[in-house]
């Protein structure tokens, strides 16, 4: 009977030393994606658009952004698409292949992105 409780004991310990190094490297991972420079700028304008987006009252409202920061993060890590993609009510930045934060507005809005001829520079036009 002192056997079963020791082997009921010993299996308890190793799944509990599972579940907590399951939950450490969990938090790791989500740490070290956005813990980095990219991750967190990307977080950053991903939110500032989207709360400027849900600020907008009045169809027809242009907003210009000062997006040379992300520009220079994705010269840096080699990335050549678009930095800000705005698909349905959900703002996409991107400044590298692997890597990519989104935050959604609440307006019932269209936005499109309007090209004004300088990479550092953006346009969004509300509809």
């Amino acid at each position: 009977m002192i056997n079963r409780k020791n082997g009921k004991l010993i299996m308890e310990n190793i799944i509990f030393i599972v579940l907590n190094l399951l939950f450490i490297v969990s938090l790791l991972v989500f740490i070290w994606q956005h813990g980095t420079p990219e991750g967190l700028t990307e977080d950053i304008y991903a939110k500032k658009i989207a709360l400027m987006i849900d600020a907008a009252e009045k169809p027809y409202t242009s907003i210009f952004l000062d997006i040379s920061e992300l520009g220079n993060l994705a010269k840096s890590n080699g990335y050549q698409g678009s930095t800000v993609i705005i698909e349905g009510n959900t703002v996409l930045v991107k400044v590298s292949h692997n890597s990519g934060n989104n935050f959604k507005f609440f307006n019932d809005v269209t936005v499109e992105i309007e090209d004004i001829g300088s990479p550092d520079r953006l346009k969004l036009i509300i509809r």
